[in-house]
């Protein structure tokens, strides 16, 4: 396969949709979002631990054999044939990222070089007052996208380089095979959270190593739990998605009652907002499988 370059957008948490292979409209948009000079002593190996970088600092992973999964989603859609009524159809809302993708179909000799899309970026409908040499005019924009000012991950030559842990898992989400697991001491300081009430029959002694794991991310990426509106906003979020018999026995008021490892596992999806409603069929959904809830 020839080598290919595509602008690629991230929808939601599992779905990639190409949207042009036009030269002049990805030679613009490289013109704004440009690669980063990156140098060798601002580029640190990626630890969860190692908490904010400098303005200059770079998280780096080395790709081994089983990490290209992570990239595969934007290559795939990257060689799909671009569909203009899957394009006109699009929700802005849902857009999260873009990517420029330069691929021939084999995931570790391809370039990515990607950036959050946020909701300031995105719009549906504007009407702009445009001023050039030729004076005033006023240009309607159905929807669309802004490009965003910079890039916040890039991929080449086996290796992933990004800005911050929250970048990388909103632009390619499988991101737990890189994180620490908890310490006893961030077991107890998850199980001691105001917000979360752990029953007696519940023994944090036999929480497992995917547990831990979820623990050490939950514990940076949490909300402000001591803020009320957050509480509330959680357990309405819970509310909605939880099944009813386990909504009714685990929400008290904006607090949670977990029983069990179970219970923990449903936290910890509702920590990473993994709970979503599919806009074509209305149908509630569990992004890390994308699964229709059993209830």
């Amino acid at each position: 396969m020839a080598q290919n370059t595509v602008l690629v957008v991230k929808t939601g948490k599992t779905t990639y949709l190409p949207l042009s292979d036009n030269p002049e409209y990805i030679e613009q948009i490289k013109r704004k979002l440009k690669k980063p000079e990156v140098k060798s002593e601002n580029v640190k190996n990626f630890d969860i631990k190692e908490g904010k970088l400098t303005e200059l600092e770079w998280f780096k992973i080395d790709f081994s054999l089983d990490d290209y999964n992570i990239i595969t989603p934007y290559i795939d859609a990257a060689c799909e044939k671009i569909d203009n009524e899957r394009i006109s159809e699009l929700d802005m809302s849902q857009i999260k990222g873009m990517a420029i993708v330069e691929t021939n179909g084999i995931p570790r000799e391809s370039k990515i070089l990607a950036s959050c899309v946020g909701a300031g970026y995105r719009f549906d409908r504007k009407t702009l007052v445009e001023f050039g040499v030729h004076g005033v005019s006023v240009e309607e924009r159905t929807k669309g996208f802004e490009i965003p000012d910079d890039v916040h991950c890039f991929y080449e030559n086996g290796k992933m380089f990004f800005k911050g842990f929250n970048y990388f898992s909103a632009l390619f989400g499988q991101v737990d095979k890189f994180y620490r697991e908890a310490t006893d001491e961030d077991v107890n300081n998850f199980c001691s959270l105001p917000m979360f009430l752990f029953g007696e029959e519940f023994d944090a002694n036999l929480i497992g190593k995917k547990q831990r794991k979820q623990i050490a991310l939950s514990m940076q990426i949490l909300p402000d739990f001591n803020d009320e509106n957050i509480r509330k906003q959680f357990a309405k979020y819970a509310k909605e998605y939880l099944p009813d018999n386990e909504s009714e026995r685990m929400i008290k008021g904006d607090r949670f009652s977990i029983a069990s490892h179970v219970d923990l596992a449903y936290v910890f999806h509702l920590i990473y907002a993994d709970y979503f409603t599919n806009e074509i069929t209305g149908e509630k959904m569990i992004a890390k499988r994308s699964e229709k809830l059993r209830f």
